[in-house]
């Protein structure tokens, strides 16, 4: 397994994993600590039927007479970006060989201080292991809230949280061959401080392809 520990450094990939979910299925799940939290499955069927499941409930619809393809699953995509600025923490699997829209496949969201994976994003790693175990390229990305720490500590932080996503995947025989580990520290938020769920947007770790 090559191995890269980086700190606040741009990063040039052009790689697409191949897709582990079934091939005509997405994978959605979001959360956050305000009381947000749901799992989406998206199921394309054989040009005919589209089964959509959330939150439990079963709805089919007619599709085109057209086969749905990567297209279809692009739109339903696009289609989160609105509620994807409320999750702290959301997985995406894709069931076809595609990245998303900005090629992140998750965001696992810490507790403040805390380098230690919560319920909720060892749960999304589970939900990904599929996936990850046959990917052959991944980028992990720490980061922190600039509240949390010092300059310093901020960057140690993020690489802790980091390296704890890395471990979580070690020990379930998940780790791409070509991994790149990075720390941006409180470097790169993603959302204002000045509120809790910015904050909490901003202890995360990426990954991405």
């Amino acid at each position: 397994m090559r191995f890269s520990l980086l700190a606040s450094a741009a990063v040039l990939y052009a790689s697409v994993a191949n897709a582990q979910t079934p091939n005509n299925v997405m994978d959605y799940y979001c959360h956050n600590q305000q009381g947000l939290e749901f799992e989406r499955t998206v199921t394309v069927g054989q040009g005919v039927d589209l089964y959509l499941s959330r939150e439990g409930d079963i709805v089919q619809h007619k599709a085109s007479t057209q086969d749905p393809n990567l297209v279809f699953i692009e739109q339903q995509i696009a289609q989160q970006s609105g509620v994807s600025q409320d999750c702290a923490g959301y997985m995406m699997s894709l069931g076809l060989d595609s990245k998303t829209l900005d090629g992140t496949l998750a965001q696992l969201n810490f507790e403040e201080g805390s380098a230690e994976l919560t319920e909720k994003s060892r749960y999304t790693l589970y939900k990904l292991l599929p996936r990850l175990k046959r990917s052959t390229h991944l980028i992990v990305e720490g980061h922190a809230d600039f509240l949390e720490a010092g300059r310093k500590e901020s960057f140690e932080l993020a690489a802790e949280r980091a390296k704890a996503v890395v471990e979580y995947l070690k020990e379930r025989e998940a780790v791409p061959y070509d991994l790149v580990l990075m720390s941006k520290g409180a470097s790169a938020p993603k959302a204002d401080s000045n509120d809790l769920l910015g904050r909490e947007i901003n202890r995360r770790v990426e990954l991405r392809y």
